[in-house]
Parts: structure tokens; sequence; C-alpha cells
């Protein structure tokens, strides 16, 4: 009752990501706003081959990096892998993988720009810039964490990623999402979406 209005970052059908999870919210008060995200694309010719973003805390960042750089070593190509370490900015190349300690939303705007393929984990803003840049991906959900076991398994019903499990990603995985690649759901203008919810309130 405190609320006037509750904005959801998704879009208003039920084929989308927070269905199941937004539904106990009254629909008289609820109002999708579609994509939310900080970054913008760039205009730039894909470049990178393979984009690998970790997050997450420890020891599960460390862990997720490794299986990561195991299956980029296989992969090939141009890899980038953005290790999520704010205050370190010693850059280096590992075994043809450019290794980038942290990426401010300018650099992280012209990477995901510049990439063929996302590796990422099934956190909600990583989501949703993946929708907002339209990359195909391969999501690995942080073991012991509801919400993104529940987006996980959300996206792999509806084909929109491969999800896989941390034990199985490997190279044949991210082979496979760049030859047979799956896209998210067109993404909707979310500027209108949020203008009809602004001029609702006025």
């Amino acid at each position: 009752n405190r609320f006037q209005r509750v904005w959801i970052p998704d879009y208003p059908n039920t084929n989308n990501l927070t269905s199941g999870m937004t539904d106990g919210i009254e629909s008289k008060k609820a109002g999708f706003i579609g994509t939310l995200s900080r970054l913008e694309p760039i205009s730039l010719a894909q470049e990178i081959d393979c984009l690998a973003i970790i997050s997450g805390v420890e020891p599960a960042r460390s862990i997720f990096e490794s299986k990561v750089v195991k299956s980029l070593r296989a992969f090939g190509g141009n890899c980038v892998l953005i290790r999520g370490l704010p205050g370190s900015n010693l850059n280096e190349e590992n075994n043809e993988i450019d290794i980038i300690q942290y990426a401010d939303k300018t650099l992280l705007s012209k990477l995901l720009s510049q990439a063929k393929l996302v590796v990422a984990r099934t956190g909600y803003s990583t989501i949703m810039d993946i929708i907002k840049f339209r990359k195909p991906s391969v999501l690995v959900p942080t073991p012991g964490q509801p919400e993104q076991e529940f987006l996980g398994k959300k996206i792999k019903e509806g084909a929109w990623a491969y999800v896989v499990e941390e034990d199985e990603l490997n190279v044949e995985i991210l082979n496979k999402a760049a030859e047979q690649p799956l896209f998210f759901f067109e993404q909707m203008a979310s500027e209108k979406l949020l203008n009809q919810e602004i001029i609702a309130l006025v």
C-alpha cells in the first residue's frame, strides 16, 4: 500500500523473464518498463569472437573464471575476458586471451558491441545488457543462488540462450553457440513503455 506503482524491468507478457516472480504483484500496481541497462550499443565491427564477463563474490568468482579460461583457450580466436576486479588496472594477455581486470560502462559498451558471443552469469542486469545488445550467449547460473537458477531455467525453457551448469561449460558448448546462435526475444521499445508509465502517474 506504500507505493502507487511498481516498475518491473521486463516486458508485459507471459513469455518474459519475470513471470513466476512477479505474479503476486497486483496487476493494477504493476508497470513493465522494458529493458533497463546503463550501457549503450555502439556501431562497431564485431572483432571479438567471444567475450567472457566474470562476476560475483569469492570463491565462486574465481572458480567460474578458471572454467571459462580453460574453455576460451580451447575455443581459440579473438577472446576477451573481463575479470570484474575493480581497483586493478593491470591488463594482460594470457595464451591469446586478452584479460581486462575491470571494465567501466564505456569500455563494457564497446566490448559488448564488438562481441560475436558472450559468456556470463545469469545475473538480471547482465541479462538486460545482453538483450539490449542482441547478443547470443552462453549463461552459467551461480550455484546456490536461487534467483540466477530461476532465471537460467526460464531462459533455457525459452531457448533464448545456451544455459549450462559450471561443470558442463566446455569448448563444445561455445562452438555450438557460435555456430547455432540463440537470441533473446526481440527488444520492445523500452523508452515507450517507460514514458507510458510516467504519463500514467502525472
